[in-house]
């Protein structure tokens, strides 16, 4: 039994360190993108996170508007304090589909069909409901997606990761605005 919580326990901190490089490296990707995103896809993207949000916490037995008398918040506000986390996403999203583009990857029938079978099991449904509800071009263009990220993190030179902590990453930010401080 030992044996057994020690290796998922270390399987999760492969996992959990493995999300950090990935989540590093889509986070310098977005900061070396240079595009101009339209801001209607950044809307949609807040809509999304909303939407995901309220379902969320109507899983919790609470709907979004009672959630917003509980933190005296407006939904203004709200969708407000999103739109830096959507702008990144979208920029993410346009960064990877460009190397999808520049790299030709593709994905094949058998790795959409795993992909329809993953969410068909994910979902409790039957294959041909989800293949119903969620066309093909769709979970292609996601599953290529995820194939840029392999390509991103198999390519990468990563030298050093580190998980960064709410005080470390306080006092960087502290440091870079005193440092901008000083420099005017």
């Amino acid at each position: 039994m030992k044996a057994d919580i020690k290796a998922k326990n270390l399987e999760a901190k492969e996992r959990n360190s493995d999300n950090d490089v990935e989540s590093q490296l889509i986070e310098q990707l977005v900061d070396m993108v240079e595009v101009e995103v339209p801001q209607a896809m950044v809307d949609r993207r807040v809509e999304q996170s909303v939407q995901d949000f309220a379902y969320r916490l109507s899983m919790q037995g609470m709907d979004i508007n009672t959630y917003m008398q509980y933190t005296g918040s407006s939904m203004d506000d709200f969708k407000k304090n999103m739109e830096p986390q959507a702008l990144n996403q979208v920029k993410a999203r346009l960064a990877l589909e460009q190397i999808v583009k520049l790299e030709n990857i593709t994905v094949s029938e058998e790795e959409l069909a795993q992909e329809y079978d993953k969410l068909a099991k994910q979902y409790g449904l039957e294959v041909d409901k989800v293949k119903a509800s969620i066309p093909e071009k769709e979970i292609s263009k996601d599953k290529a997606v995820d194939k840029a990220v392999a390509f991103v993190k198999e390519n990468a030179k990563i030298s050093d990761v580190k998980e960064k902590s709410a005080k470390e990453e306080a006092k960087t930010e502290k440091k870079e605005t005193s440092d901008k401080a000083k420099k005017t």
